[in-house]
């Protein structure tokens, strides 16, 4: 997905909690280095801190959201697929 195909992607926020579990945030330097901070609930990190902290776990530029994104959509894609790929054999054995 180029730079240009990624901005025309509207999308509306989801009725759910979504920063529950991990977000991101600008970082305190935003403003000179143009970072994001991605941070995620200790229980879900690997490694060992108290389960209900947020640990931020990585620094992002935009290139690396963007790569974020496309790694994202491509995981989506595949387990979609198996959703649909399972209930398509599930209709033809009833």
């Amino acid at each position: 997905m180029t730079k240009k195909q990624f901005k025309k992607n509207k999308w509306k926020l989801p009725d759910w909690d979504y920063k529950q579990n991990l977000f991101l945030e600008p970082c305190l330097c935003h403003h000179e280095c143009g970072n994001y901070i991605l941070f995620i609930k200790g229980h879900k990190s690997h490694g060992k801190c108290n389960p209900n902290d947020f640990v931020d776990i990585a620094s992002l530029d935009m290139e690396d959201l963007h790569d974020l994104y496309v790694n994202i959509m491509e995981k989506l894609d595949i387990e979609n697929s198996k959703i649909n790929l399972n209930k398509q054999f599930k209709k033809e054995k009833n």
